[in-house]
């Protein structure tokens, strides 16, 4: 198996990229391969009106007009990636419910491929459900398993995923502390992926198992808990980046300016 050669990480300004040639890269996605894995989750909205509060408690009622179900997490990656063109294909694990059964029909309806998504009985899939009044999001409920796999499941989906990479053009380590992306499954992939490159969004410290990834994209407030302080100004920023790959020997790493 070939080894991924990582560059030795140097100090790069940011510059603002030209629309054309953003364009250009943008259209190069048409056709490639790309293998998904991480936490995914069944986004769902319940939206209505309020107009009135409940006499039982101080809260407002939704008048419900309609509920809507789309892929998130990792499953939002694989669904930005045919949007652009792509053959995505997801390897995470989903509960064997009924929320599983619509998550695999909305994945079957954007043509995301399924050979690596694998349903557990012990688990839930994660839904996360929005109630949406007027365009105002009033609370979110989550429903979810986030302990780890277990050993027969982790193995289950190594295979499953050194199967997908074998034909990729790329791999795509989605991050959401949901439990999937365990340390043995991280290395599982790097290791698969050989000289093709990994792009990883990390979410929970410690970022070990990322090592040898070609780029990390921290948000800022992860590249803060990282750095263990606060970085204030945009040469903070390079820094601790440089600091990052050094030490993790990933081959680049950019830090988005968002908190979330």
């Amino acid at each position: 198996m070939s080894r991924r050669r990582v560059q030795r990480p140097s100090l790069l300004r940011f510059r603002e990229p030209e629309v054309a040639r953003v364009r250009e890269l943008l259209g190069e996605m048409v056709g490639r391969r790309v293998v998904v894995v991480g936490d995914a989750t069944l986004d769902a909205y319940v939206v209505g009106e309020v107009e009135r509060i409940s006499p039982e408690a101080p809260v407002p009622v939704l008048a419900v007009e309609r509920e809507e179900f789309m892929l998130g997490g990792a499953a939002n990656v694989a669904k930005c990636l045919v949007a652009l063109g792509a053959q995505a294909r997801l390897c995470t694990v989903i509960g064997d419910d009924a929320d599983g059964a619509i998550f695999r029909s909305e994945a079957t309806n954007l043509g995301i491929a399924q050979a690596g998504i694998l349903s557990d009985r012990e688990r839930l899939t994660t839904r996360e459900t929005r109630i949406v009044a007027r365009h105002q999001q009033v609370i979110r409920l989550d429903r979810e398993t986030v302990a780890p796999l277990s050993a027969a499941l982790e193995k289950r989906l190594r295979a499953r995923i050194a199967s997908a990479v074998r034909a990729a053009d790329a791999v795509i380590l989605s991050d959401y502390a949901k439990g999937v992306l365990t340390p043995a499954v991280c290395r599982a992939v790097i290791a698969a992926a050989g000289s093709r490159p990994v792009l990883v969004d990390p979410k929970s410290l410690p970022w070990e198992p990322f090592r040898g990834a070609t780029v990390l994209k921290p948000n800022l407030r992860e590249a803060e808990s990282f750095a263990g302080r606060l970085l204030a100004s945009s040469d903070d920023a390079s820094r601790a980046a440089l600091a990052m790959a050094a030490e993790l020997g990933v081959g680049h790493v950019l830090i988005t300016r968002g908190q979330a």
